[in-house]
Order: C-alpha cells, then structure tokens, then sequence
C-alpha cells in the first residue's frame, strides 16, 4: 500500500518549487502545478502569453484560456486541480492525519512492526533453499561496489567517425532512451531497446553539438555553440527540432535550472555563467572563480552549479547565487588532465569524467576525493559525457559509443 509520503512525494509535489502544492492547479495535458509556480512560470513566456495560452512548464502545451481579455492572474486562478489530485490532496494533502500506520482490524493495538533488511541472512537462507545465487545490486554511492560492464551502444553506423560529446537518459512511457550528441556527425541520436533489439534514430542539427540539458522525460536541450544557438528536441522516442533560440554567445557548457531557466557556460573567458530563459535572454550572470571558459555544467539537486575547465584542469562548485562551494585543482598522481562531464549521484556524490586520463573519478558533495571509479581498464576511451538512471546505471560516452555500467 502506497504510504502518505510516497503520495506527497510522487504525486502531490510541485515539480517547479518541489514542495507539496499549494492551491494546485491541472492544465490540458493533465500536468499539475501550485498556481503561484504557475503564474510565474507564464509571466516568462511572452510568445504564450501573446497566443492567450499558459504553457506547461513540463511538456510545453498550451492550455487555452476562456477569458483572454482578462490578466494572466485571473488565467490562472480560474484553473481547477484534477478529480484524481483534489482527492488525494483531501486524503493525504497537508493537514491530514499521517496513513502510513495500518491497525489491526481485531485488536486496538496500534504498535507497528517494523521490517529490516538483513543481506547476510537473506543470501544464507536463499542458499538453503537452494533457489540459486543471490547477487546485491549497488550504485556508485556505495564506495566499496565494483563497476561492471553491462552493455555498450555504437553509435557510429552508417556514419563513419562519430564522436560523442555527451548523453543523457530519458523515460518515456517506460521505456529508457539514451541520447547522445554526435559532435563530427552534427546530430542528436536516440537509442532504445524493445523486444531484444536496439533501435535507433538520429536528427540532423544546423551544426555540432556539445552538451545536452534534460528539460523533461520527453524533452531536451542541446546547444549549438558554433551556430550561436539553443536547439530543443522532443523525444518520443525520435528525436523532433521543437524550436531554436539564437542567443549572443557562442554557448558550450549547458544544463537546466529550472523549468523556465536554463545554465549556459561560453568560452569568452569571462569566468561567469549566464542563467537564460526559454528564449535565449541572459537575466543574470553567475561567477565562477577560476574558471574562464567552461566546457561542462551541472546543476545538483540543491542548484548548485559545478561547472569544469579542460584546460584549465579544474572543477568548480558555487551556488546559483555566485557563493563558491568549492573548487577542485588537485596535483601530482590526482592532477586532473581534461575534465569535462559531470554527474551528480542520489547522496550528492560527484562522478567526473577525466578524457585524457581515461577515467571517472569520484568526489564528494564538498569535493574531496574518494575514488577512481573507472579507468582506461574498464574500456574507457577519451571519456567525456556522463550521466546517472534512476536505477543506477552509468552511462559513459568514449568515442563512437556509450558505455554503461551497474555497481555491484
């Protein structure tokens, strides 16, 4: 039985503010929002605005309104949650006494029983019965799990040399799409597997593409530095040019802020980022220390940018509000050499690919060193995009392919 916390988490949240909804308010396309995020959210969107609509912050459809004269305020306050969310916002939204407590039908104890995990005995007892071996699957958080080579994706066929410059993971309807960006080749690509095999798809862009943003389960953004633009793609499961913003920088480092805003690092050397809105309008700027052209961006669960410098050999962490977190310029044998691609894992640990050593370190949150996670042993070849799945999977682009590996 789903628990009070599970509800609020997974279906009672506000993906903008991450908070429980307030005064929560369902658009066409189902997705729901707190009105307020939604106010705000439509106030950045001038084109929406204009067509007498309020966009979806998650998957960009327009919800028409009914009265277009009126303010946007009204546009929004006029907006009803669901059946499904009103009626679990009466039963579990807050205020409501805590469900997770089951009490016996028969009796009027109320104590609970509370179950653990106990691997040890758990394998001890399945040996016994003799059902087979029993293997624990771990993440990359667990500092003492071993990588291992599960599957490895090529994306070179039918175009000669490829070169992944980065990829990220997608869920679509259930079904996990990888997505790459093809530097050489000027392309987007998807993979996903159904039925055993592997099928594939690629977009052609109007030139080379560096770092992928994960705006949703179904939608990317790609910079274009070269073309002085911002490409966004659907994905459902082929990949789809939505729209492209021209922006006055050449922009190579990029991740999403926030459904409205994204982060983007140029290489002009002014040792900043810039925080953009869905149109390509720089609203501030972020300094990052050191670093002067930045060659990839990460935004952690907390929005905090660590941003890296291949040339520079550095990692550097600040808050969107410029503060310095911490900045990474080890030496001798943990001298970083190219790092570019950055992930984050659930525990706010750093895997950081490091292209000319052929490996993916790992740092803590505050950027102190733990391990090297994989090496040029593990079939790591110049290394540069990373990314995590839900279920702890690693994905790592080296040359034509992408690598991923499970912890156990």
């Amino acid at each position: 039985m789903a628990t009070t916390k599970k509800l609020t988490d997974n279906h009672l949240t506000c993906v903008i503010c991450t908070e429980v909804f307030t005064h929560p308010a369902t658009l066409h396309c189902n997705h729901t929002f707190c009105k307020s995020c939604l106010l705000k959210y439509t106030n950045t969107q001038p084109e929406a605005v204009q067509a007498k609509s309020i966009p979806c912050p998650s998957c960009r459809q327009l919800t028409k309104v009914t009265t277009p004269d009126s303010p946007v305020e009204e546009w929004v306050s006029q907006l009803k949650p669901s059946h499904v969310i009103q009626g679990l916002m009466d039963d579990f939204g807050p205020g409501t006494e805590p469900g997770d407590v089951n009490n016996c039908s028969v009796c009027p104890a109320t104590e609970r029983v509370v179950f653990t995990h106990d691997m040890d005995k758990l394998s001890k007892a399945v040996d016994e019965l003799q059902l087979g071996d029993v293997e624990v699957v771990r993440g990359v958080s667990d500092h003492q799990s071993t990588p291992v080579l599960h599957h490895t994706l090529d994306c070179q066929a039918n175009d000669g040399v490829s070169r992944l410059y980065d990829v990220t993971l997608l869920t679509v309807e259930g079904i996990k799409i990888t997505v790459a960006a093809d530097y050489f080749n000027k392309k987007v690509k998807t993979f996903h597997t159904s039925n055993t095999n592997t099928h594939g798809y690629h977009l052609l862009l109007s030139n080379r593409p560096w770092q992928i943003a994960k705006l949703s389960e179904s939608r990317i953004a790609v910079c274009v530095p070269d073309s002085k633009g911002i490409v966004t793609v659907d994905v459902p499961p082929h990949p789809v040019l939505l729209s492209t913003m021209k922006t006055r920088k050449k922009y190579f480092a990029l991740d999403c802020l926030s459904p409205s805003q994204l982060v983007a690092g140029t290489n002009l050397q002014s040792h900043s980022v810039d925080i953009l809105d869905m149109t390509g309008k720089i609203l501030k700027s972020i300094n990052t220390g050191v670093i002067g052209n930045p060659d990839y961006i990460h935004v952690t669960r907390n929005n905090n940018l660590i941003v890296s410098e291949g040339l520079l050999d550095s990692l550097v962490s600040v808050t969107s509000e410029g503060e310095a977190v911490f900045t990474y310029t080890p030496t001798g044998d943990r001298d970083l050499k190219r790092p570019q691609g950055i992930t984050t894992t659930s525990t706010g640990d750093i895997p950081l690919v490091d292209r000319i050593s052929h490996k993916v370190i790992q740092l803590t949150g505050s950027g102190q060193f733990v391990r090297d996670v994989l090496t040029q042993q593990d079939c790591l070849e110049s290394p540069r995009g990373i990314c995590l799945d839900g279920d702890g999977f690693l994905y790592v682009t080296c040359k034509h392919c992408v690598r991923v590996f499970r912890f156990k």
